[in-house]
C-alpha cells in the first residue's frame, strides 16, 4: 500500500477489497447486525466526515467492512513489533513501519 509505484498501490487496495468481500460472504451472520444497523465509528459522525477526510493514495473511499475486519484481526498480531520499528534508529525501517501503522489505523479505525 505504500510502494513507490502507484499501480502496485492500487492493486494492493483492490486485493484487500476483494479479500474483504470474501470475508463478508463467509461471515455474513456475524456482520449482518453491523450492516443492518448502519454502524459508523464515532470519528465518522455517522458517515458525514468520511467525505471530507483526505485518505492517502490508493485509498479512495472507506474500505469495505470485511477488509477492515481482516486487517484489524491481523494488526493485533504484529502491533508490538510495529511499535518497536517505529522507534527504531534506522530511518528506512522507521519510515516503512510508520506507513504500515498509518494503513493499519485507517483499516482498523481505532
Amino acid at each position: 500500500m505504500f510502494d513507490d509505484n502507484d499501480e502496485i498501490k492500487s492493486t494492493c487496495f483492490e486485493i484487500l477489497e476483494e479479500l474483504g468481500m470474501v470475508y463478508e460472504e463467509e461471515n455474513e451472520e456475524k456482520l449482518r447486525e453491523i450492516k443492518q444497523l448502519g454502524f459508523h465509528s464515532e470519528w465518522t459522525y455517522e458517515g458525514r466526515v468520511e467525505n471530507s477526510l483526505k485518505l492517502p493514495m490508493p485509498i479512495t473511499q472507506r474500505p469495505r467492512l470485511g477488509a477492515r475486519k481482516v486487517v484489524s484481526q491481523y494488526t493485533r498480531r504484529f502491533l508490538n513489533a510495529l511499535y518497536k520499528e517505529v522507534t527504531s534508529w534506522v530511518v528506512d525501517a522507521k519510515e516503512r513501519a510508520s506507513y504500515l501503522l498509518l494503513f493499519c489505523i485507517i483499516y482498523s479505525e481505532d
